[in-house]
């Protein structure tokens, strides 16, 4: 599997007024489909028969400002707790990411759309961090969001991290000062936030 860093220019402010907000019109703007795929992360872990959950339900939750609520009672096999919630931990993710791509918009220097960065964000960030409540998942995706006035801090942290990880390597890392280069410069025109998902 082939993974990639998404960067994501959005309004943090949109994105974290749907926690607990109770406005359900925003799960309009969401596909079918995509919460069928979101489904297949937890199918396998948890009894989704009973209707108690799915990932229309943790949007749900994201909008009612519930999503430490806890599903162990529908685990499929009590000794895999750690992982299944881990599980439900990546589809809260996803939809946070969805959140931040109706607020905005992906960005990307390549014209050929060819990934920026890495293929792993923890080359250079390795916490988690989004704009409201929500479980971290133990695998993927990994995110952290950036907000506009921290920018100067997090490029400067940014280059610094990746200058050292990549000192033997020229090439690669001009490519990747130009990606820093690129996203944080796209973060002062625009006055919006910036949003990390690695998948």
């Amino acid at each position: 599997m082939s993974y990639q860093i998404q960067a994501i220019l959005t309004d943090g402010r949109k994105v974290r007024g749907v926690y607990g907000s109770n406005d359900f019109s925003v799960m309009e703007k969401f596909c079918e489909d995509e919460f069928y795929e979101y489904d297949a992360f937890i199918e396998d872990r948890f009894d989704l028969e009973t209707g108690e959950l799915s990932s229309k339900k943790l949007l749900e939750n994201i909008i009612c400002g519930t999503t430490d609520k806890s599903y162990n009672h529908l685990l499929l096999n009590k000794e895999d707790e750690k992982f299944s919630n881990s599980a439900l931990a990546a589809v809260y993710s996803y939809l946070h990411r969805d959140l931040c791509l109706i607020y905005g918009k992906t960005i990307n220097r390549n014209k050929d759309s060819w990934p920026m960065f890495t293929a792993y964000l923890d080359e250079f960030e390795t916490r988690c961090r989004a704009f409201f409540k929500i479980p971290y998942s133990l695998d993927f995706p990994h995110i952290f969001c950036v907000l506009y006035e921290e920018r100067d801090v997090y490029k400067q942290l940014y280059t610094e991290k990746l200058t050292k990880r990549y000192a033997e390597d020229k090439a690669t890392l001009a490519e990747l000062l130009k990606d820093i280069e690129f996203v944080f410069d796209q973060m002062k025109e625009t006055g919006l936030d910036l949003f990390f998902c690695n998948s």
